[in-house]
């Protein structure tokens, strides 16, 4: 599924559960020393955020913004960044 989208509109109407977003990426090696933070721009409704196994955070909140320092965090190489979403009935 592309992201940012609403799933209800991008192939999963009537679901509502868990569903886990993950993306590999490989950062410029310039980027990796620099401050660095993810940006959601809204999640509904629960979310837990990991990057390369490590648990960052969680966030509950309808489609409310948050942001989670990576600062440090970020391998040179290949990261992977995993999103679980729990959007309960």
């Amino acid at each position: 599924m592309r992201v940012p989208s609403n799933w209800h509109l991008s192939g999963l109407p009537d679901f509502h559960g868990r569903v886990a977003f993950r993306r590999r990426f490989t950062p410029s090696r310039s980027f990796v020393t620099q401050p660095a933070w993810l940006c959601f721009a809204g999640i509904d409704y629960y979310a837990q955020v990991s990057l390369n196994g490590q648990l960052l955070g969680e966030h509950e909140g309808y489609f409310e913004p948050f942001e989670i320092e990576v600062t440090g965090l970020l391998k040179d190489g290949a990261n992977l960044l995993e999103v679980i979403v729990d959007a309960p009935r």
